[in-house]
């Protein structure tokens, strides 16, 4: 016959089964309910370990861990790599998959492929509903000091961290419309005749009214669309833009989550990103035909350096002619950007090969003195924020 105090400790072990709490059996069958809290300190350690998605999880969990994940992502460097689509894109789920090491809560992804390499549908899935990736398709991509000028599986991608005090505004033109896409703002405006530079420029202009401090340009264009009706030509970019960086692209396309929240992919004919916050610092350049040798390429470089000071998320584009690289120099390989990396060794470097360039030199007194739009050059761009 049992004892009562065996009675209600069965009755315990059965009521915390229902409600799957754990328990612990000590001597004499007294049981407790554990009741472990882990530290703010223990919980920073864990979470160091954790990738974006998980920690965006954890925030959800309690008071504690918000604060700890949220602090996690707020100093989470950004993310550039180089890879080859298959293991970057086709085989969502496994190891070497993207979204696998994306330790950071992306606000924008700059995706650079070759020119076989089209948009993933899974790459709106893995991505932040606010984030806005941009595919930029050619025949060469740039990682670092490679330099892949003829690449057709190679990709190229850059994931900028999500900054509150940054703001990023997207104007886009598909072949019937034309849309804006304010970050933050869910809001999406739509005109029609993109291709029509009075059109373009007053849904420009609002947005220079509303960002205000904008700190750069990062503008591309598709080879569909039509040059003759240049961009540079807008006179609200020469008033009010220190810094600009971009090319023109073989294919492009535009990824965000609709109102719905389901991811749409579009194919644009060009966009422009425009990038402002008090915090935000940014300076470009670029070499054109007349520097032929490696010396006048680090001079420009140098120069460059001269006015740059990082923060916190700092990233380099580049954007080389075609026609430059291995040829220019007369077969040696990655020369411009193995300068730029000795130049600025801590600095990630992402980009393309195109047909057409476009870039300002931000340290002349008028950047657009020599034009936006070039041939035969390369043009970087350097981006820090926090």
């Amino acid at each position: 016959m049992s004892s009562p105090r065996s009675t209600r400790a069965k009755k315990r072990v059965l009521d915390t089964n229902k409600n799957k709490v754990k328990v612990t059996k000590l001597k004499n069958d007294e049981l407790i309910e554990p009741k472990v809290t882990l530290s703010y300190d223990v919980l920073r350690i864990i979470f160091a370990n954790l990738l974006a998605r998980d920690l965006s999880n954890a925030t959800m969990v309690c008071r504690l861990w918000q604060e700890v994940a949220e602090y996690e992502l707020k100093y989470r460097r950004l993310i550039v790599n180089l890879v080859d689509d298959k293991t970057a894109f086709s085989y969502c789920g496994m190891k070497e998959h993207f979204s696998n090491g994306l330790t950071n809560k992306p606000m924008l992804g700059l995706f650079f492929n070759g020119s076989d390499c089209n948009p993933p549908e899974c790459l709106g899935q893995h991505l932040p509903r606010s984030c806005v990736s941009v595919t930029i398709m050619n025949s060469g991509v740039i990682g670092n000091n490679e330099e892949l000028e003829s690449c057709d599986d190679g990709v190229a991608y850059a994931l900028l961290p999500d900054d509150p005090k940054v703001n990023i505004e997207i104007i886009a033109a598909t072949s019937s419309q034309m849309k804006c896409i304010h970050r933050r703002m869910d809001k999406h405006e739509k005109i029609l005749r993109p291709h029509r530079i009075s059109y373009v420029e007053p849904m420009i202009n609002d947005s220079l009214k509303r960002l205000k401090d904008i700190k750069c340009m990062i503008i591309f264009t598709s080879e569909k669309f039509r040059h003759s009706e240049k961009l540079y030509k807008l006179n609200v970019f020469k008033n009010n833009i220190k810094a600009a960086w971009g090319g023109v692209a073989e294919k492009l396309f535009i990824c965000q989550a609709n109102e719905s929240g389901v991811p749409e992919t579009q194919d644009v004919l060009w966009l422009t990103i425009l990038i402002s916050g008090v915090d935000v610092k940014c300076w470009s350049t670029f070499v054109d035909d007349s520097d032929e040798t490696e010396e006048s390429v680090m001079a420009a470089l140098k120069e460059l350096k001269n006015q740059v000071k990082l923060q916190r998320h700092t990233v380099g584009f580049m954007f080389a002619c075609v026609a430059r690289g291995v040829n220019w120099y007369g077969g040696k390989e990655n020369v411009e950007s193995t300068i730029f990396k000795k130049i600025f060794p801590d600095v990630p470097l992402i980009g393309s090969f195109g047909n057409g360039e476009y870039g300002i030199r931000s340290h002349n007194k008028c950047p657009f003195i020599d034009g936006l739009d070039h041939q035969y050059s390369t043009t970087f761009m350097i981006l820090t924020y926090g």
